[in-house]
């Protein structure tokens, strides 16, 4: 008489972290192998907030540890923990400089300054229409500027630093009136 038992129950999965602060666009990807002789598997997950879930696989999370039990048909269970990462939130300063001297001068600039995300940053002042390398901007003139940041290797994460833009401000122009 041969007797034999099954595998034991085992769990692997292959995780994709959230590439910007905040963002729910993690995923878990759970593969159970052993276990009975015809496994079939439950799947009980929890994790931040509050959340559950029953699904082998989980899509679209936030950042945090999750935790599943597995189960087979016979009873037997297998738990694992997996931490879902996220960068550190964006973050920057904006310093105006004002043009000087006469309306219509180039003489003024933007300093733009970021933290965060996966550490190297591209700057746009003009409402991300282009991206520079540099958060310096110089040579520029009076005016309404709309200045983001964003991670360079993640580049779908973007932060507004001023909301209604930056504005740099410049002498009057001059005005003059003729009188007979």
């Amino acid at each position: 008489l041969t007797i034999t038992t099954p595998n034991q129950l085992a769990i692997s999965a292959t995780q994709v972290n959230n590439t910007c602060f905040g963002a729910n666009a993690g995923s878990i990807d759970l593969t159970a192998t052993g276990g009975s002789s015809n496994p079939t598997y439950t799947y009980a997950w929890s994790g931040p907030n509050s959340f559950t879930a029953t699904t082998e696989d989980l899509t679209n999370i936030a950042a945090g540890v999750y935790t599943v039990v597995v189960t087979d048909n016979c009873g037997a269970t297998q738990t694992a923990n997996y931490t879902i990462t996220q960068p550190t939130q964006l973050a920057g300063t904006v310093t105006v400089t004002d043009v000087t001297g006469c309306f219509g001068n180039n003489n003024g600039s933007i300093v733009v300054t970021a933290s965060g995300g996966a550490g190297t940053y591209e700057y746009s002042i003009n409402n991300g229409s282009t991206w520079a390398s540099s958060g310096t901007f110089s040579s520029i003139t009076g005016g309404t500027y709309q200045v983001l940041i964003r991670d360079a290797v993640n580049t779908g994460c973007t932060l507004d630093l001023d909301g209604t833009g930056s504005i740099v401000n410049q002498p009057a122009a001059l005005a003059a009136t003729i009188t007979a």
